[in-house]
């Protein structure tokens, strides 16, 4: 069962609906023989309860497994913020979509964003390795200057519809941006989650 959550977990709950499916059917399967206080106590004493009990926690919503609510209760960190339910399930009810806000857009232009990200996703997307790739040959790192016209003309062609729409309130691509945004605060909370876990 743990492994079941941390897999999901570790994965940024990657697979959608699928994994909860597994997790729902062996609640299901092994019903009473479940000890759910000693899964309690490992998932405690591995640091997983965060992660444990958001899996847990949507396996019961999402597919009515027959996880006990007290267990729930007992794995539930006293800090957890009840926002990521909403943003995991929507990102496993979601899985699979294409989305139509490419995250370095929404580091460029969407609300809330510093001056950092923004120059971070800038010599991201320009840097002398990434438009050297427009070249031909090896020797393309060497003349990448070259190249920028090209790498400009690109990201305008390819993005700058999309921020024009979003720059004059379009409701649908907004609403990708939302979504977009609680997908990354998700994958931060997921990756913050395993790595302060011990392993």
């Amino acid at each position: 069962m743990l492994h079941l959550c941390q897999h999901f977990w570790k994965h940024n709950l990657a697979g959608g609906i699928r994994p909860l499916c597994d997790i729902a059917e062996n609640t299901s399967y092994y019903g009473d023989g479940i000890d759910w206080t000693k899964i309690a106590n490992i998932s405690s004493e591995w640091g997983m309860n965060a992660g444990s009990y958001l899996v847990l926690s949507l396996a019961r919503e999402l597919l009515d497994a027959p996880i006990p609510k007290g267990f729930l209760s007992d794995i539930k960190p006293v800090n957890f913020n009840m926002e990521v339910i909403n943003w995991a399930k929507e990102a496993v009810l979601g899985y699979g979509e294409c989305p139509l806000i490419f995250p370095d857009l929404l580091k460029l232009f969407w609300k809330g964003r510093s001056a950092k990200e923004r120059w971070a996703v800038l010599q991201k997307i320009l840097s002398r390795k990434t438009v050297a790739g427009y070249g031909a040959d090896s020797s393309a790192a060497k003349r990448a200057s070259l190249y920028y016209p090209l790498r400009i003309k690109y990201l305008l062609t390819q993005y700058g519809p999309t921020v024009g729409r979003l720059w004059v309130g379009d409701q649908t691509i907004r609403a990708a941006a939302e979504t977009e945004e609680k997908q990354q605060r998700l994958t931060k909370w997921l990756s913050d989650s395993f790595l302060n876990a011990p392993h």
